[in-house]
């Protein structure tokens, strides 16, 4: 057992409460603000990272090592070097929390967008803690910083003003502060913690595209619950990877309040193992109360006697803890009765932690891989309720269940259904509304629930876009610019598009009629029946001539910056389908556009090996489409390829999805195509018969878009989408029906 180093309480002449031992080696000083991010809602995620980033814009001083860090429920800032520069460092940044540079607002906004990015995804942990507890509170921490969109710096100061203050921040120190110390910040009141109400209350399971599995649970704070998740973490190790099934299991602590914690349990394994990792982990889990006994209780404290961390390390770790204590409002404690507690434990109180963690499991496991436990029920799917209000039919379609779908938006809500499944979301839980700017809105609630309505999916889309708009607070409003590079386009209404519809159709035919009776009264005017006639032939031929091709040409120009397919934007899959699902049809398509070479150079040279697998029947379109990003737009293929996705992607009956069921058959949903070359090579055969048929049809462009115009309502009529305002206005003809229904 490690000598014992007492921390020591002090404060300063202003209030300051400040934790300290004077360890040897150079100084390490911390300032600690009761303020994370379950302190901030969805629309205002992101406001203590940028605070912490201003705070530190500039800080330069060579004989420091100094950072800045929030997590869950605390923002702090700490330096490490010579006494006297650690506490210059601590003075800095609370005079810089008094008065944030306004002019780095922009500046430290785009650098947290580019850390964002950087890091990917939030972590398991994040993602825990979101499907435990939603949008608000502890959940937010899984979420992206959407308060870094629109934010101005009224907001950001108000926050600094009402979090950062004197009396929600404590202090740490590895030696004696000095007599002149002063971290002079503003008065203040601290800051409670949350205690939101959970998602879902007890046992589940759900998937995640990550690696290894892993669960979570919710602990009392108690020497008890540090040795049962000691005990779990090393049966975990010693029988998993023993097994073969994991090379390291790993556990992780972290604090909620003064009284709760969340504890992590997660293992590493092989893609062929994930499903018998799934079933020995919850086994060793039921298993580990009944299996605990006072040999392994004596075992456990033999081990930390001799753990080989020193006293320093030790003493550090309790100065930070006792500081978050503080700042819950937890008595302050000292070593001795920390020893005492963990003196105290009994097999029957680590038992019970023991139990607590079994029966709070949170378990996450990788895509594909299924939970069959008696005890363990899958995590509950989001619920359709009637909400009211008018129903919108879809009239884009992605897989036959659509036919049956609806979106409906009344006065108590939002809610989107299938045969099969649908989400609903109540006005009054709305947490943010997130908009892009072709018109999509994402509407979720502090539950973690969304429903997406894209406009052009829905007959009068852009009616339930206003609706939204009208009916959520504009302060939940985050604008998350466009999606990919499609740029802004203004849905116009139904009438519109109606109305267009029919002079396009009437100028067709009045160009037709032009070319018969034009020949006609030229005719007649050459062979005298007067210079009137004359002049009404010639015009006539000018409007079948030239007007009618004219309009198609300006009526339907090559679609620019357009997104052909994004599996991240899908709609949702069917349960027993993992997220990576909702790549196959989009990349089957991709398949065939880089097996026959018609990506763009800049494309194919950033994924050379990866196509040149595919062109060698290695791997398929799924597998590349994933590698880049789960999109396929009009930047990435070239012009004749954009021509003839143009026509083929958008036809009623035929077409792509036609050619998809007929290379596939037997498959309820695109999704559940198997990703094998076998359907990779099934999908590029129909393609190349289709696009065979199209240049036989019409091998220069103006022909192509005669034919658009003229082929109003055959079964090579272009119903595709157009980015492009004008286009969209007069072309457009959104899609009834892609599946006729299955004859009896």
């Amino acid at each position: 057992m490690s000598t014992l180093i007492e921390p020591i309480l002090v404060r300063d002449r202003r209030g300051l409460p400040a934790y300290f031992a004077d360890l040897p080696g150079p100084t390490t000083g911390a300032l600690m603000f009761r303020v994370g991010t379950s302190d901030e809602s969805l629309v205002q995620r992101g406001f203590t990272h940028l605070i912490e980033h201003l705070t530190l814009h500039d800080i330069d001083d060579p004989a420091l090592q100094w950072n800045g860090f929030v997590d869950v429920n605390r923002t702090v800032f700490h330096a490490t070097g010579p006494h006297d520069r650690v506490e210059a460092f601590l003075r800095t940044v609370a005079a810089r929390l008094g008065a944030l540079p306004h002019d780095r607002l922009e500046a430290e906004r785009q650098v947290l967008a580019a850390e964002s990015r950087r890091r990917g995804s939030q972590g398991v942990f994040a993602e825990l803690m979101s499907r435990r507890w939603g949008a608000a509170g502890w959940g937010t921490c899984g979420w992206w910083e959407l308060g870094l969109r629109n934010a101005d710096f009224d907001a950001i100061d108000a926050w600094r003003r009402r979090h950062f203050t004197r009396g929600n921040a404590a202090l740490w120190m590895t030696s004696p502060p000095s007599q002149s110390l002063l971290v002079d910040l503003d008065e203040g009141e601290r800051i409670a913690t949350c205690d939101p109400a959970p998602v879902v209350a007890g046992r589940a399971w759900f998937r995640h595209d990550t690696a290894g599995v892993s669960f979570m649970s919710r602990i009392d704070r108690s020497a008890s619950a540090v040795f049962a998740v000691q005990h779990l973490t090393e049966t975990f190790q010693r029988e998993l990877r023993g097994e073969g099934l994991c090379y390291s299991a790993q556990s992780l602590w972290q604090r909620l309040d003064a009284g709760r914690a969340a504890t992590m349990f997660t293992c590493d394994t092989t893609p062929q193992r994930e499903g018998q990792l799934v079933s020995r982990m919850l086994q060793l889990l039921d298993q580990a109360p009944d299996a605990f006994s006072a040999g392994a209780l004596a075992a456990m404290r033999a081990r930390r006697a001799a753990a080989p961390d020193s006293p320093e390390d030790e003493t550090r770790a309790r100065l930070d803890a006792w500081t978050l204590d503080l700042l819950f409002g937890r008595p302050p404690t000292t070593v001795s009765a920390e020893r005492a507690d963990e003196e105290q434990c009994t097999v029957a109180s680590v038992f019970y932690s023991l139990r607590k963690i079994r029966e709070d499991a949170l378990l996450m496991v990788p895509p594909g891989v299924g939970v069959n436990h008696r005890d363990l029920p899958p995590y509950p799917s989001p619920q359709p309720a009637d909400v009211g209000g008018r129903r919108h039919r879809f009239a884009v379609f992605f897989e036959p269940r659509d036919r049956d779908g609806s979106l409906q938006i009344g006065d108590r809500g939002l809610s989107v259904q299938s045969a099969e499944s649908g989400t609903s979301v109540r006005w009054p839980d709305v947490a943010a509304v997130m908009r892009w700017t072709d018109g999509t809105r994402l509407v979720v609630d502090r539950s973690g629930n969304g429903v997406t309505v894209e406009p052009h999916r829905y007959h009068g889309g852009p009616d339930v876009v206003r609706a939204i708009d009208d009916r959520t607070d504009r302060a939940l409003a985050v604008d998350v610019g466009a999606r990919y590079s499609t740029p802004p386009a203004k849905m116009a209404g139904d009438t519109t598009i109606r109305v267009l519809r029919i002079a396009r159709t009437a100028l067709v035919a009045v160009s037709l009629i032009s070319l018969l009776l034009g020949p006609l009264c030229l005719a007649s005017g050459l062979a005298g029946d007067g210079t009137a006639w004359t002049v009404l032939g010639a015009a006539l031929l000018v409007v079948g001539l030239v007007v009618g091709p004219i309009f198609a040409v300006w009526s339907t120009p090559r679609p620019r910056s357009f997104v052909w397919d994004d599996a991240h934007h899908r709609a949702s899959l069917p349960d027993h389908l993992d997220r990576s699902a909702g790549s196959i049809p989009g990349g089957l398509l991709l398949g065939w556009v880089a097996a026959r070479g018609h990506l763009t150079p800049a494309w194919s040279a950033a994924f050379d090996d990866e196509i040149a697998s595919l062109q060698a029947g290695s791997t398929t379109g799924p597998t590349l489409y994933r590698s880049m990003g789960g999109v396929l737009s009009d930047d990435m293929i070239d012009e004749i390829c954009n021509e003839f996705f143009t026509d083929y992607l958008g036809q009623r009956h035929t077409g792509f999805d036609l050619d998809l069921r007929r290379a596939t058959p037997g498959r309820a949903t695109f999704y559940e195509i198997p990703d094998t070359w076998a359907s990779q090579a099934a999908v590029i055969g129909v393609i190349d018969e289709a696009f065979a048929r199209w240049r036989r049809l019409g091998r220069r462009r103006l022909l192509r878009h005669l034919r658009r115009v003229t082929s109003l309502g055959g079964a090579h009529a272009w119903r595709g989408r157009q980015a492009d305002e004008r286009a969209m206005l007069l072309v457009q003809s959104r899609r009834r029906r892609k599946w006729r229904p299955a004859k009896a």
